[in-house]
């Protein structure tokens, strides 16, 4: 038996040994409390052996490892939280032992989801990494100072596109998923990465670039005001890992004082500058010094208790699964369109398919079709992730056969940008790291098919900053493309 094969079977193995101890060890524990904790156990393991096989092949931060965060967070924190915490909302008061099978199916996704990935045939990675290789030749010349101001000219008519599609704020029904929506957001999301490039060259270099700090700078300034905590947390994730993979991490001390004052200020003080309704985009500015005058009337311990409410309270996705569970005497399959259906017109454009559906739109006619939201409100979505979509279209099977082809999708994705050894193509990883962690809790017309077409529209745009920056550089005569290998490689 090889290592790969020896290594799959351990994995098969393991949860059955974790419940089975948990049965034992926890004596004491009530029957649902063994289940949530065994689940748990078992998702941290996952993430140990996750660990151990990256180490392994010099790997840091992949995309799997994301992936696997983001479910253990919302099927493994998030049941044991809402379990020993209630909520007092009768509409989101769930049975614990539906918390416990909400658990179960998070466990078993992620091990499938990591045995799929593991299973990925060479072939595959093989073709997938000559593609990374041209691509990152192609787009190497966005690495330059040309290329870099491109670039930015590029994300800030992307952005200027999304303020006059009233796209800026997060308010109203803002989460589509037609063409110019993909296009814009890939658009905005250049200026981040032409940031993140040239602090990637700052680390492996040893260069002394300070101005990527005012890129930074620049665009904390941009995302706060839009009240979107996913842009400021997606600019800290990328720095964070391409750091890390940059073999400079961070201390420890600093990553710990950073999560505490995201959680004890960051989070407690976004919550209360949104709000539940849109008057903040009226007067942000108004908006903010209330929000901080909130914020801070209570005192430290209870900005702290606020923080973690709001944080754990986000790992919704076992609730959700918890609430399916439960039943409330609706036909899952009637909620959106089919899973096929969703796939097959998402390559058409709407403007050929007008009445094509649209996933944008799913966690809403979730939330109303389980009572979770109000019958007229149109706006609020509720958190629908792979492994509970799965489900709801295919029962157990669904899970026990998408998810490990969910798995040879993120290698996939995972040799097509990480395949190359380039500073552009990290660069471009760590601008997605946290929409990669993030489409394992949504739906996966909209979660991972969006991700992969807003990267595709991003090569693209790559693409064209390459070229743009080599003629300027040519007919300037100072064309200076500065390719910077970076010191780790897909085995």
């Amino acid at each position: 038996m090889n290592r790969r094969s020896g290594t799959i079977w351990a994995g098969l193995a393991l949860p059955l040994l974790v419940l089975l101890s948990a049965t034992i060890v926890g004596a004491r524990l009530t029957p649902a409390e063994v289940g949530l904790w065994a689940s748990a156990i078992a998702l941290l393991i996952l993430l140990c052996l996750n660990e151990s096989l990256e180490r392994r092949r010099g790997e840091r931060w992949g995309p799997l490892s994301l992936v696997l965060l983001q479910l253990s967070a919302g099927y493994g924190i998030g049941c044991l939280y809402f379990a020993y915490n209630p909520i007092g909302d009768s509409r989101l008061t769930v049975p614990e032992d539906s918390l416990v099978w909400a658990s179960m199916l998070g466990a078993l996704a992620a091990w499938a989801t990591w045995i799929g990935y593991l299973a990925s045939r060479d072939p595959l990675t093989r073709a997938l990494k000559r593609t990374s290789e041209r691509l990152a030749l192609r787009v190497s010349g966005a690495s330059t100072v040309e290329g870099i101001i491109v670039l930015e000219v590029f994300g800030w008519l992307g952005r200027f596109a999304v303020v006059a599609r009233g796209q800026y704020f997060h308010i109203g029904d803002n989460v589509r998923s037609d063409g110019l929506t993909v296009i814009s957001v890939a658009l905005a999301n250049l200026p981040v990465l032409a940031a993140l490039v040239l602090a990637t060259k700052k680390w492996q270099s040893g260069l002394t670039l300070r101005f990527v700090w005012v890129l930074i700078a620049i665009e904390l300034a941009w995302a706060l005001p839009s009240g979107t905590r996913a842009s400021v947390v997606s600019l800290v994730v990328g720095l964070v890992i391409l750091r890390s993979r940059c073999r400079r991490p961070l201390p420890r001390a600093a990553i710990l004082s950073a999560s505490v004052l995201c959680v004890a200020v960051l989070f407690p003080f976004a919550a209360a500058y949104r709000g539940n309704d849109s008057s903040y985009s009226r007067d942000p500015m108004l908006a903010a010094r209330v929000a901080w005058s909130k914020t801070t009337s209570g005192g430290i311990q209870d900005m702290a208790e606020t923080g973690i409410e709001a944080t754990l309270g986000r790992f919704s996705d076992g609730l959700s699964a918890a609430v399916v569970h439960e039943g409330r005497s609706v036909d899952a399959d009637s909620v959106g369109a089919s899973l096929g259906m969703y796939l097959l017109s998402s390559p058409i454009p709407r403007a050929l398919l007008p009445d094509k559906p649209n996933p944008g739109t799913f966690g809403n006619e979730f939330g109303r079709a389980y009572g979770l939201v109000r019958p007229n409100d149109s706006v609020t979505s509720i958190a629908v992730s792979q492994p509970l979509h799965f489900y709801m279209q295919s029962s157990w099977l669904g899970v026990l056969i998408l998810m490990p082809l969910s798995g040879v999708l993120y290698r996939a994705l995972e040799c097509l940008v990480l395949g190359a050894r380039s500073v552009v193509m990290n660069g471009l990883y760590g601008s997605m790291a946290f929409s990669i962690a993030a489409s394992i809790g949504t739906i996966l017309p909209l979660g991972l098919v969006g991700l992969v077409k807003t990267t595709l529209v991003s090569l693209i745009f790559l693409t064209l900053a390459s070229w743009t920056a080599e003629i300027v550089g040519g007919a300037r005569g100072t064309s200076r493309r500065i390719e910077l290998p970076v010191g780790w490689q897909i085995s």
